[in-house]
């Protein structure tokens, strides 16, 4: 078992932003692309949101006894289960995204 620790600052609010109920979500894919880990942490009500606000919320990542070692595709983002709609990102000098993503080794 691990745990990744995620941090979201509230830069925007959009006029909506009350209505919604998002919590971090954590995809762990394998190789070939099978999701092996499908993990969230519990979702903060939208009219607590403030700008500036930093989200510190830790999830814990499952990792099954028979997955290989070796490199995996790790997704980091925000969905609203209420909604069933994600969030789009905007990262400095980048190009909007659905999520975060980066590689991690998974060693036994």
């Amino acid at each position: 078992m691990g745990t990744v620790t995620s941090y979201w600052l509230i830069e925007r609010l959009p006029d909506n932003y009350t209505q919604f109920l998002y919590g971090p979500y954590l995809h762990l894919n394998a190789p070939g692309g099978a999701i092996v880990v499908n993990s969230s942490a519990p979702g903060i009500e939208g009219n607590y949101h403030r700008l500036g606000d930093l989200y510190i919320q830790p999830i814990s990542v499952p990792i099954p006894a028979d997955a290989r070692p070796g490199p995996y595709q790790l997704e980091l983002g925000l969905y609203d289960g209420i909604h069933q709609a994600g969030t789009t990102f905007f990262p400095l000098g980048g190009i909007p995204q659905p999520f975060y993503t980066t590689t991690v080794s998974v060693e036994p």
